[in-house]
This record gives C-alpha cells, structure tokens and sequence, in this order.
C-alpha cells in the first residue's frame, strides 16, 4: 500500500462510531506505511499504544476541539455544516489545518491522502492537495453527507470535493447511494463496512449486573443520548411490553445532550423502577450487558438529514447471540436482516417497538434463532481484519 495519512477530527479518546472504524482499521495496517492526524488529546488522557505515528494538533487553531466525549469537535463540525460562524473566519482557521498537513505530509513522504470527514476536513484536504498534489480518499459515513445534502453552499462544495477525489470509501450500501446523488460514479466508491470490536474477551474482567436485576429480562439499548437515535420512543414502548412481559427490565447505556430529557421522560410515565440509565460505562460492563440481555433494541429515524448510516450496535449485540430490533430507516436495514438476525419495525413507531420486543420475550425458540443467525454472520461477514484488507487494495 502507498504511504498514507488519516486526516479525522473523529479518532481516539472520541466516543462513537467513525473513532472506533478508524481505530480498528489501523490496527490491520502496514505501521510503516499508516499516519494519523488527529485532535490533541485532553491532558492526563494517554495516547494509543500504537506502531504508527500519531500526529495530535489543533486543527483549526481551537483550544478545546479535542474533549474526552469530542464534544466541541462535533460542535466545530456541525457549526460548520449548518453555516454556523461560531468559531470566526473560516479561511482564516483553515490555513492553520492547512499547514499541519502540507508539513507532515512532506515529513512523512506521504502519498495517499484519506480524508475522514466530507466537511470540514475535506474542504482543507482538497485546498492543501493542489499544493501537495498527493491523491485522496473521502471516508463518508451517512450523517456527514446527510447534513451537507440540506444546504446548497454545502452540497456545492462537497460536489467539488467528491469530483477531485480518487475515491470514495461508504461504510454502508445506503451511504453509497446518498455518494450518488452528488453525481459520484458507482465504480468510484468503495465499501468499507464497520465491524464490532465488543468481544467475549472483555467478559473476564470482574464487573456484573446489578443482583436485583439477574433475574429480569433485559432490554438494552445502546449509543449515544441524541434525538435521532430512537430512545424516546423504546421508552414509551416500554408500558405495552410490560402489560405482557413484567419482568422486562430497560437498561439504556449512554450519555449524551439529552440525558436529563429522557431521565425526566421515565419519570413522567412513572417507569423509575423499570429502566436503568448507565452513563460512561467501560468496554467490560458494555461487554457484560450484551451477554447478560434478551433482546438488543436502536430505533433510529432520519432528522433533517442526519441519519444512521450503518448501527455497529446491531453486530456487537448479534456478536454474543442475542436478537436485536432495528428501524427501517438510513443503513441499518444492511446491519440487521428482517427475519434473519433481528426484526425491523417503522420508525417513531411505539406500538411495532412493542409488539417485536413482546415476540422475542415469549417466544424463546425465535430469539434463539435470529441470536444464532446474527452471530453467524457477524463472526463471517463483519471482521476488521477482511474490511482493513480491502481498504489495503484502494491503497496500492
């Protein structure tokens, strides 16, 4: 493979699921061959026990774009795909990102370029390219692409970015279809689907469920706390479900903006006893939750065009043979196999939430299948070994 730079505002200590593809991916690459540009970490966080180089900088010149949970650099980068002038002049912050990558890129003799987010690193990739003349690769995950698609400035832009591009990798089929629209050939783009990184291995450490919830069945619920995710309505599933399952228990693990809103939620439908909330939980408690549940529920929607583009949830679940319930809305049809490995129900649809999570409670031979069939597909279609294989071929 070509020596290759990763430019992403999304990479470790970041929560969520273009910090871990890229972690995980880097993994499987050549040491001599792979470099990173990521924020600057917080202080007292370490970084990557890793043979690559790590270059940490303020891309924009911002102090505090590098949060434990990313949340400024997600600020930056909404601000800047919704028009927002919340961090000044953008030519003016763009020549500091600009610089940090003409200097590295000449440091490291790159030859590649591997663009991790449309907006705005693509735009300062694609300027900083016609001085380096390096090729580059835009990494596209469904909500970027998503949120450009509703502003024509944006969307114009982006068309600039994707036609100079030597390809496009999508991390879900739908991903690649919303590239189309932006009038990006289909033999341009590449597929790179994210794979689980939650394993049975992480259940030997010493964390368990909490004794009064061992015996209850489990209905878990992982991601981040925002809008779009669906929680609100697993949520006011939950009622229906218990009126034929009383021994269902909701566990949601997460944090996020709307934490409190959902707290107070429960609270309104007087459901404090059935529904526990798990904020900043480490990979082994997540570990242990995915063993120890009955049934994996995300019900997400699209909202002005921020969408899920794939739901790696669906496989951490699938990964330890549990049945899982999605939406059909964005990539997620792609992460869950109606029939096969999960149930799919319409979004914002509380009464098909909970007439699926009922079916799999009661009917143990169901959930035992699809738990089998998702883990069976999951162990053979999803590994980041085969998925960092094929990104090494766009590389050559």
């Amino acid at each position: 493979m070509k020596k290759t730079l990763l430019v992403t505002l999304d990479f470790y200590p970041s929560i969520g699921g273009i910090a871990s593809y890229w972690k995980n991916l880097g993994i499987y690459m050549s040491p001599e061959k792979w470099v990173v540009l990521a924020p600057v970490l917080q202080n007292g966080v370490k970084e990557l026990d890793v043979p690559y180089p790590i270059y940490r900088r303020n891309f924009f010149s911002l102090k505090n774009c590098h949060s434990e949970q990313g949340e400024e650099s997600r600020r930056f980068y909404h601000s800047h795909l919704r028009g927002g002038r919340e961090y000044g002049n953008l030519v003016f912050s763009y020549f500091f990102a600009i610089k940090h990558i003409y200097a590295i890129a000449k440091k490291e003799r790159i030859e590649k370029i591997i663009v991790g987010q449309i907006l705005p690193v693509g735009s300062v990739v694609w300027l900083a390219s016609k001085f380096l003349r390096i090729p580059y690769i835009i990494s596209v995950h469904g909500m970027d692409i998503g949120l450009a698609s509703h502003h024509w400035r944006k969307k114009k832009l982006c068309n600039k970015i994707f036609a100079d591009a030597e390809y496009v990798i999508a991390n879900s089929r739908y991903t690649g279809s919303l590239v189309c629209e932006y009038g990006v050939p289909k033999e341009k783009i590449e597929y790179i689907f994210p794979c689980s990184s939650v394993t049975s291995k992480l259940l030997q450490g010493t964390y368990s469920i909490p004794e009064k919830l061992q015996s209850k069945k489990i209905i878990l619920s992982v991601g981040r706390l925002v809008r779009r995710k669906g929680f609100e309505y697993v949520i006011r599933a939950l009622p229906e479900v218990l009126k034929k399952e009383p021994d269902a228990h909701l566990v949601i693990l997460g944090n996020g903006p709307l934490t409190v809103e959902f707290e107070k939620l429960v609270q309104e439908i007087a459901l404090q006893t059935h529904v526990s909330f798990i904020k900043n939980a480490s990979d082994a408690e997540l570990a242990t939750w995915y063993n120890a549940c009955a049934v994996f529920v995300m019900a997400p929607y699209e909202e002005s065009g921020d969408v899920e583009g794939f739901g790696i949830v669906y496989l951490d679940a699938n990964g330890f043979g549990k049945p899982v319930i999605g939406t059909k809305s964005g990539g997620v049809p792609e992460a869950v196999i109606d029939g096969k490995t999960g149930l799919l129900v319409t979004p914002k649809n509380n009464e098909e939430i909970a007439q699926a999570v009922v079916r799999v409670l009661s009917d143990k031979n169901l959930a035992e299948k699809l738990g089998f069939q998702g883990r069976e597909r999951a162990e053979k279609e999803f590994q980041w070994s085969i998925q960092a294989e094929k990104l090494q071929k766009i590389l050559e």
